[in-house]
């Protein structure tokens, strides 16, 4: 079999119970380890948490969710202010609508 491109993951709303799925999450770990890369667009961070696939790793997700998905998975590092991150062969984005301005950042790679 050939390893798909990108496994993509979308958030909104039933991303919470998506996450609480073991079904779903163990979906989500064997496209990983199918795919070259992995992203999550808004709240499908939330997922891929679930599958262990974001720890030790700095990501985004949906600025009103940020807080969430940190106390729930405390060996992420999550910060809402970039539109997106890339660490490595994984890419998270905030979301599809701007935070309020005070919460805006800019798109970046691990490390900066």
């Amino acid at each position: 079999m050939r390893a798909a491109s990108c496994g993509l993951v979308s958030g909104g709303w039933g991303h919470e119970q998506a996450a609480a799925n073991p079904l779903i999450v163990a979906h989500v770990r064997r496209i990983a380890r199918e795919s070259r890369r992995i992203a999550s667009v808004c709240t499908g961070a939330s997922i891929l948490a679930a599958a262990g696939l974001l720890d030790g790793r700095r990501v985004t997700t949906h600025w009103r969710w940020a807080g969430k998905l940190a106390a729930r998975h405390p060996s992420v590092t999550v910060d809402p202010r970039p539109i997106y991150i890339r660490d490595g062969n994984l890419t998270t984005s905030a979301t599809t609508c701007p935070p309020p301005p005070s919460r805006r950042g800019r798109g970046s790679a691990s490390g900066t």
